[in-house]
């Protein structure tokens, strides 16, 4: 008798784990299980508290939203890993200590979550230079596009990534994917093997209200409004005067046509700017502890980072709600591209 399942790629690429406070238009509620991987993307290295920075938490409550869905699904981490240091230092390729695998780990313990890694799984091997693991040259060029015939007949199957971020398919992800897929075998044999295996007390178990964040007051939140394409243009108001709309933001293409479309508002010049008309009122979650909070709620801005051709700029209230001015750097030195979201507090 066959299985009937359903997958769903609920990724959205080149963000961070911030991004997905809009985790319900992009992963399906009724899930059974998911993966999550964010070990790279959100891999930075902050001089801000460990755990309680802008980085970690976002990834818990993350977490902790998933962990709430309906069907109270499995969440699986999958830590990705790249031996390739994108601070273009080769001297510090292969170092084991690099990526958030350590700090997710304690959230892992903490919602006792399972946890299978390419670095742990893979490291020894790639050293080795093992076939499959190569590491010694990725199957992409410099700018990650194929190779001369000729060349990518002896990279195929042979190297581990494709370029210094993304596994290769036939190797890489192959892996990834075995990681996945033995780990989940592996709890089915121990389901099927043990006699005593008791489905109700494990229902109840999973059924069990979230312990508190571990990061704490990281509540997540129980209502999203998430502002996308047109929606976005409409909160747009109009510039406030004409001068103002010589240098307004457009929503643009910023894309060539032979690649994906990526739109958003864009500013060129110096001093531009934009303002929106949101609700804010959104009601955090209630709880003793967040009870206090009520009177605030969280903002995100999504915007492009990357490590060059950036500005910055400052997120203030102008009417109708307060809060401190946010600053926001669009500049990273990673040679990367990511969605980033910044966040103000605000009142409502």
């Amino acid at each position: 008798m066959g299985v009937d399942y359903r997958g769903d790629m609920g990724r959205v690429r080149n963000a961070f784990a911030r991004y997905q406070a809009t985790g319900n238009l992009s992963v399906v509620v009724t899930a059974d299980i998911i993966i999550v991987e964010y070990s790279l993307n959100d891999a930075e290295t902050l001089s801000e508290t460990p755990f309680d920075n802008s980085v970690r938490r976002p990834f818990e409550r993350l977490l902790r939203k998933l962990l709430s869905y309906p069907n109270k699904p499995a969440v699986l981490l999958l830590n990705a890993y790249t031996w390739f240091d994108l601070g273009q230092s080769s001297s510090r390729n292969g170092l084991y200590y690099t990526g958030s695998d350590r700090e997710f780990h304690e959230l892992a313990t903490y919602y006792q979550l399972p946890t299978v890694g390419v670095k742990n799984a893979c490291w020894r091997s790639m050293a080795a230079g093992v076939p499959g693991f190569n590491v010694s040259r990725t199957r992409g060029d410099v700018n990650g596009a194929t190779e001369a015939p000729e060349i990518d007949a002896q990279l195929k199957g042979n190297v581990f990534y494709w370029d210094v971020v993304h596994p290769e398919g036939h190797t890489g992800h192959r892996a990834m994917a075995d990681l996945a897929v033995h780990l989940l075998a592996d709890a089915a044999r121990a389901v099927t093997k043990h006699r005593h295996y008791n489905h109700t007390a494990d229902l109840a178990r999973a059924a069990a209200p979230l312990p508190p964040p571990m990061i704490p007051g990281n509540w997540e939140s129980t209502t999203d409004k998430c502002f996308i394409g047109d929606m976005l243009q409409a909160a747009v108001l109009p510039p406030p005067t004409p001068a103002a709309a010589n240098t307004a933001f457009q929503w643009l293409n910023d894309q060539p046509p032979h690649k994906r479309a990526k739109w958003g508002l864009v500013a060129t010049q110096p001093g531009a700017t934009i303002e929106f008309k949101i609700d804010t009122s959104t009601p955090a979650k209630s709880n003793v502890e967040a009870a206090e909070l009520q009177e605030y709620a969280t903002v995100e801005v999504a915007h492009l980072r990357s490590y060059q051709g950036m500005g910055q700029a400052s997120l203030e209230c102008v009417s109708g709600c307060s809060c401190k001015a946010a600053p926001l750097n669009g500049h990273h030195t990673t040679h990367t591209s990511l969605v980033a979201l910044h966040e103000v507090v605000v009142s409502q």
